[in-house]
């Protein structure tokens, strides 16, 4: 689990160039996106808990913004490598996969340059490295190994 731990310290060197965002989603207008930019304007990266991304159903992580994604990163990866669960008791790293996995060329990650995408796509391979099995036992061992190939660039 040392590999872990290094990595986590060098994603918060890799991501350092993202200062806090203004706004923590694109979306202001949207009654529920206005309720996720409340939780998180206040938020420093490091204060950043794993209650406060909520779950699949409620939470503002598929809704932040390219510059919160990169401000947050770091402990977006950290909640997903050290293996913590989400208000709803799931593993964080299933919400991961769902939401960073598809498609590292989106409009999302518009501000990613190529070692934040080398960045996560190591953290796939760290959580197929420790995790898999898990993350099988959940079904989400394809969409990992899609999200592996995609990140792969």
């Amino acid at each position: 689990m040392k590999e872990i731990e290094l990595f986590i310290k060098e994603s918060k060197i890799i991501f350092s160039d993202f200062n806090r965002p203004h706004n923590s989603n694109d979306f202001e207008d949207d009654p529920e996106n206005t309720e996720y930019y409340k939780l998180l304007r206040n938020i420093a990266r490091e204060d950043l808990t794993i209650d406060l991304m909520g779950d699949v159903a409620f939470g503002p992580f598929s809704s932040l913004s390219s510059h919160s994604l990169g401000y947050y990163m770091p402990r977006l990866i950290e909640f997903c490598l050290t293996g913590l669960k989400d208000v709803s008791s799931e593993p964080f790293m299933l919400l991961f996969i769902n939401v960073i996995g598809d498609n590292p060329n989106s409009e999302r990650f518009y501000l990613f340059k190529k070692r934040h995408k080398k960045a996560i796509h190591s953290t796939f391979n760290i959580m197929k490295k420790y995790y898999y099995e898990l993350i099988k036992e959940n079904g989400w061992n394809k969409e990992l190994e899609m999200a592996i190939e995609k990140w792969d660039l």
